[in-house]
């Protein structure tokens, strides 16, 4: 071990080697232990129950057997649709919040082989180049007249109609995969 007070006193005279040995907190990483005797003669070794020992990055036990863990799901087991284009009919169309003022329209599909229905929300607009009356023309395969718009345009009708959509998947609620439509396009010919 190595004795500072002496050393600092022999440098600095043996008043500053007398002052460093009371403030010895100011080198943290010094013990009391290390300052309280002047010279090596004098320091006992400290005791072993009160030395401390830091192990650092390394592993708390060293087991050479460790206990086997499974864990197992406790809901079912879902299937998730995967991500891809598929061929499908439009299964509903429903306004939100209400019918008689509705905010978003939720274009409900049909897959064929899956047996959860499909949603995409659209806002409720039907103006040039909004996404519900691209995906209206899109599914009746032509554009709508100026008649059809002025008057409006009868949603209900698209129930039935063959169509395809993209799907990629949206984090649900608990992280689970929700598949979504992203996009509408023409039925396969």
């Amino acid at each position: 071990m190595l004795n500072l007070t002496g050393v600092v006193a022999a440098m600095c005279g043996e008043e500053v080697g007398q002052a460093f040995q009371w403030n010895h907190r100011s080198l943290p990483f010094l013990t009391a232990w290390d300052l309280r005797f002047k010279s090596p003669e004098q320091q006992p070794e400290p005791p072993e129950s009160k030395s401390r020992t830091f192990r650092r990055n390394k592993p708390a036990t060293t087991k050479t057997t460790r206990n086997k863990m499974k864990i197992k799901s406790t809901t079912k087991h879902e299937e998730v649709l995967v991500e891809g284009t598929y061929n499908t009919a439009v299964n509903s169309v429903t306004p939100k919040p209400s019918e008689a003022k509705p905010k978003v329209i939720q274009v409900g599909f049909k897959a064929e082989g899956y047996d959860k229905e499909l949603h995409k929300e659209l806002p409720a607009s039907f103006n040039e180049g909004s996404p519900l009356r691209a995906d209206t023309e899109t599914i009746l395969g032509r554009r709508l007249t100026a008649e059809e718009v002025k008057d409006g345009f009868e949603l209900n009708t698209l129930i039935g109609m063959k169509c395809q959509v993209v799907v990629f998947h949206k984090s649900g609620s608990g992280g689970r995969p929700k598949p979504t439509v992203s996009l509408v396009l023409p039925a396969a010919a």
